[in-house]
């Protein structure tokens, strides 16, 4: 359905490339996780496991830790804009 859309593992960003070097062979690679097959059951979905969609969920099980959350990601986690920016965050207060 991607196509060739996903970046390989070599396309990734400098820090992703470093996490995924700690897991096993292939993890971010196009066949790491299948596509969503069958059906689910979610009190909450999610469309995207970037930073936006991360923090959605978490916040979420904090409210409601009984919530069952599903989150739909084309790529993996934090594989999108969210993981190519410099991943920095500035408090104000």
């Amino acid at each position: 359905m991607l196509g060739d859309i996903r970046p390989t593992d070599a396309r990734r960003s400098w820090w992703l490339r470093e996490a995924l070097a700690g897991e096993p062979a292939g993890l971010g690679a196009r066949d790491a996780a299948p596509p969503l097959a069958g059906s689910e059951t979610a009190d909450v979905v999610i469309l995207g496991g970037g930073y936006t969609g991360l923090w959605t969920a978490w916040r979420i099980t904090e409210l409601e830790p009984g919530a069952r959350i599903v989150i739909v990601e084309a790529d993996i986690c934090g594989g999108g804009p969210s993981g190519r920016n410099g991943g920095f965050v500035q408090l104000v207060g």
